[in-house]
């Protein structure tokens, strides 16, 4: 169907054949103003094939691995900035703990390693805990979204 009708406007039919919404259904969202439409003068409706198409694509629900993706996503840009902030502090502090100003080439970075590996197996348990809390408020935002529109 898809081919063969490209060039030309849909009618109801076509419309009730492509999406399998019912005729009244298809009436219904065209008289809401909820599926774009066509009504030349003669007033027989017309539908474009991208626009069915768009309709039909439209509030898609993100599966619950995406929804983790994005979650970790945020995660993990938020964490790296936040992680780095975190242990250049720490080593800043150390450093005036001791009372040391300056350190041999290198050592700086080794302590900065330590504290860094320090810092992230401490940050592991609560990121997956906000992990999952974030996956969830991802799903949850995305329902309402859906319900709005």
């Amino acid at each position: 169907m898809q081919n063969q009708f490209t060039d030309r406007p849909l009618t109801v039919e076509q419309a009730v054949a492509y999406t399998g919404f019912s005729k009244a259904y298809i009436y219904m969202l065209c008289h809401l103003n909820k599926l774009p439409h066509f009504k030349p003068e003669n007033g027989k409706i017309l539908f474009s094939l991208d626009d069915l198409k768009a309709f039909c694509s439209r509030n898609r629900q993100s599966a619950e691995y995406e929804l983790q993706e994005q979650a970790d996503a945020i995660l993990n840009k938020r964490g790296a900035v936040e992680q780095e902030k975190n242990v250049n502090a720490i080593v800043e502090h150390i450093l005036e703990a001791f009372e040391i100003e300056n350190l041999p080439d290198g050592l700086e970075a080794k302590i900065a390693a330590q504290v860094e590996h320090i810092v992230s197996e401490a940050n592991k348990d609560a990121a997956n805990v906000y992990r999952d809390a974030l996956t969830t408020t991802l799903g949850k935002a995305e329902q309402i979204l859906r319900g709005l529109l």
